[in-house]
């Protein structure tokens, strides 16, 4: 092992505790870092209108959490500006090459998996490889909150990438 990571996507905070989807991507995660198939687990979301509207960044919570499980301090890595996707990969980026990691795997949800790794593969260098590690299963019911929101970071991915085109 050695020059790898876990990428935690955030998903949201309710009331004052994580979703549960977001407690599935934290414990997936922390299962990979205990298994020794990971050396560093990066944390990433900041604050947004819809999904943390808390005082404390997802991003630290997260990294809390994964402390208090017994994670050292220094194998946490933390992204707490991002607010969407997009910004996640653009600013775990730094935390990665300043690591020399060279593998990462982003854990985040059956619905965001494909949409996810297609944004990290458009931003990081093509020598990291990026694996997509699913938190939770996908049981073919979708809440209303989950479909607009996949459907509207779709909607968001295909419109920059027609708009890069021209």
């Amino acid at each position: 092992m050695g020059n790898t990571a876990a990428i935690i996507l955030g998903h949201a905070i309710v009331g004052n505790d994580f979703s549960k989807r977001q407690r599935k991507r934290l414990d997936r995660a922390l299962r990979l870092w205990q298994e020794n198939k990971v050396e560093f687990l990066i944390t990433t979301s900041g604050y947004g209108r819809l999904f943390n509207r808390s005082t404390h960044a997802l991003g630290d919570r997260m990294k809390e959490y994964l402390i208090s499980r017994g994670v050292p301090q220094d194998k946490v890595l933390n992204e707490k500006r991002s607010r969407n996707t997009k910004e996640n990969a653009f600013f775990s980026l730094p935390l990665v090459m300043d690591q020399n990691v060279t593998e990462v795997f982003l854990v985040t949800s059956y619905p965001h998996s494909l949409r996810a790794e297609k944004i990290f593969r458009a931003i990081y260098p093509k020598n990291i490889m990026i694996h997509t590690v699913v938190s939770d299963v996908w049981t073919g019911l979708w809440t209303p909150w989950d479909l607009f929101w996949e459907l509207m970071g779709w909607l968001k991915l295909g419109i920059t990438s027609l708009r890069n085109r021209f």
